[in-house]
């Protein structure tokens, strides 16, 4: 399954983003093609963040939402357009009295308000929150069934590996705050504990905070417990959390959910202290009675062991393996797939139709089949073609090169971009839909292999580039062929490739081999069949790193003569009437 997920791109500064990445990494792990997709948070202002890295993460066009991906899950802004095509999820990110809050004091218009609305109206094919006990509380608030699935924590947080050095700021004892602080839940009250820790337990201790907003003028009141008590470290999000988090001996927390910083923290061994209510920690205290809270701190440190670390470690691990959570989450997304509805445009008066996925599928898979049995005995009585010589040529040239990226230009029906996909290949696929298409009334407009874009290469609208671009048998039916050549080659990353595949002798060149007289076929093809020469192949431009000449007819040009069982290759020197090229930029 294909699946976008709409997000902020936002490494090191957003829990939520850290969460997307880990859920398409677990999806990736079982088999499925998840991406990302940044289109921003303002609706009024589309914009989209293309190739933007961050490891395994590559930030993809809204195209690919659009034209591959079977449903969309929506953690952010989701473009209207998609919602006419594709099931949308709805994922719950935040706590439900948080989101109400950014709306009630004017914050975030439209969290609740919007979402519910939505909802109600059917605008997204399921939802589902990452803790079972906001269930309860989303499906009163939006009158729709919500799912829960266990929310995930990355393998890369652990024990062992590199640690954080405080510096100047370290301590025997290293307390953290990680938590942002957010309208509903701030870790205001915890300095004061970790300051009444330090003066009525353990003075060689110190409180590192991170995920606060420095410049605020409201923690200016911190500076003085900076220089004379016990905070320590104090800034915002940091890239190197998990080797804080490797580094600090207890988590201070208000909160009682597997928040983020919870879920890593315990992957990473280390000891918490939250507000009682909190199932993940036994160490709990009322965070306002900072006395009693402090006092939970000194039980919590006299308790850390060796084997502790590795207790809390090995809970995590069972509770929130990002697999599972992968897992439940597919779920979901399949059965939103398959219940999605689909307007059909149907003849005679009763106008377009809504019908059901499942009844899409068997609509569709029934005319495929139709299609493979006219191909089949259409098959019998047609010529053997060249394409053996020019997919090997293909082929070879691929395992060559290995790239990462494949553009094909001028598909038609061919199963190619579905082979070259096949070996995960990220392959695109263009035609102009136009000519010979409109020769197949069984098969109009259509490929059941792959999704084609609709594109003229002489004109197109294509903005990203590729490692590798293949053309086989396509050039000699463009006239304006030089145009078609450039604009493949200006689309190739440096270093990338174009292979060509076309009818051609060495010496002479023909407007169209069909309409010679001792042409084999082709008299009454609506469309050019082009003989290139070297002096076209020169005025392309590109270097030419390999070239092969076949012999695939017994006469001078394309189709003349009796054709060649099996092919030739031959040198240029000797007859032939194909070429195999393959063109640097």
């Amino acid at each position: 399954m294909r699946i976008a997920h709409f997000g902020i791109f936002a490494p090191h500064a957003s829990g939520q983003y850290g969460t997307i990445k880990d859920l398409i990494l677990a999806e990736r792990s079982l088999g499925h093609d998840a991406q990302f997709i940044d289109c921003g948070s303002n609706p009024k202002k589309e914009t989209v963040r293309e190739n933007l890295t961050d490891g395994e993460i590559l930030t993809k066009p809204l195209s690919w939402a659009l034209e591959k991906a079977d449903v969309c899950v929506r953690h952010t802004l989701v473009p209207e357009i998609v919602y006419d095509s594709k099931p949308v999820v709805m994922a719950f990110h935040g706590r439900p009295e948080s989101s109400f809050l950014l709306e009630f004091n004017g914050k975030s218009k439209g969290v609740i308000s919007t979402i519910r609305k939505d909802l109600m109206d059917k605008k997204y094919a399921a939802a589902f929150t990452f803790w079972e006990d906001h269930v309860f509380l989303w499906e009163h608030i939006h009158g729709v069934k919500v799912h829960s699935v266990s929310p995930p924590v990355n393998s890369n947080y652990s024990i062992s590996g590199e640690q954080h050095d405080f510096g100047k700021h370290k301590a025997n004892i290293n307390l953290v705050i990680v938590d942002m602080w957010r309208d509903d839940q701030t870790p205001f009250n915890l300095i004061f504990a970790a300051q009444y820790f330090k003066e009525n337990y353990r003075s060689d201790t110190k409180l590192h905070i991170y995920g606060a907003y420095t410049k605020n003028p409201a923690f200016a009141f911190l500076g003085r417990m900076q220089k004379n008590g016990v905070l320590g470290e104090f800034g915002g999000v940091m890239g190197w959390v998990d080797k804080i988090y490797r580094s600090a001996d207890i988590l201070l927390t208000p909160n009682i959910i597997a928040t983020r910083v919870i879920r890593e923290a315990m992957a990473s061994g280390l000891p918490i202290v939250a507000p009682h209510g909190c199932k993940y920690t036994p160490y709990q205290a009322e965070p306002r009675d900072y006395k009693a809270f402090a006092a939970e701190i000194n039980r919590c440190y006299k308790e850390i062991t060796p084997n502790l670390k590795l207790s809390i470690r090995k809970s995590a691990i069972e509770l929130f393996d990002y697999k599972n959570t992968a897992k439940g989450v597919v779920s979901i997304l399949e059965k939103a797939v398959n219940q999605k509805q689909i307007k059909v445009k149907t003849g005679g008066k009763m106008g377009p139709r809504v019908i059901t996925k499942e009844e899409y599928v068997a609509i569709g898979t029934k005319y495929c089949k139709s299609i493979c049995d006219m191909e089949e005995k259409s098959s019998r009585t047609l010529r053997r073609n060249e394409r053996a010589i020019e997919l090997a040529y293909v082929f070879k040239n691929l395992t060559k090169y290995y790239p990462s990226t494949v553009l094909d230009v001028g598909t038609g029906q061919s199963s190619l971009p579905h082979l070259m996909n096949s070996i995960r290949f990220e392959v695109d696929a263009i035609d102009s839909k136009g000519g010979y298409w409109q020769a197949s009334l069984h098969n109009r407009n259509f490929n059941r292999h792959f999704n084609i874009q609709k594109q003229d290469i002489c004109n197109h609208t294509i903005k990203r580039h590729y490692d590798f671009i293949t053309c086989v048998s396509t050039l000699e039916h463009i006239e304006n062929h030089r145009l078609a050549v450039k604009n493949m080659l200006e689309l190739l990353n440096p270093d990338g490739v174009l292979l060509i595949t076309v009818p051609y002798n060495e010496n002479e060149y023909l407007p169209n081999a069909y309409k010679q007289i001792d042409a084999g076929y082709g008299q009454g093809f609506k469309y050019i069949c082009q003989v290139f020469s070297r002096k076209e192949v020169e005025s392309w431009g590109g270097t030419v790193l390999d070239q092969e000449y076949w012999k695939v007819f017994q006469g001078k040009f394309w189709t003349v003569g009796r054709q060649c069982y099996p092919p030739v290759q031959a040198t240029k020197d000797e007859l032939h009437q194909l070429t195999c090229l393959l063109i640097k930029k």
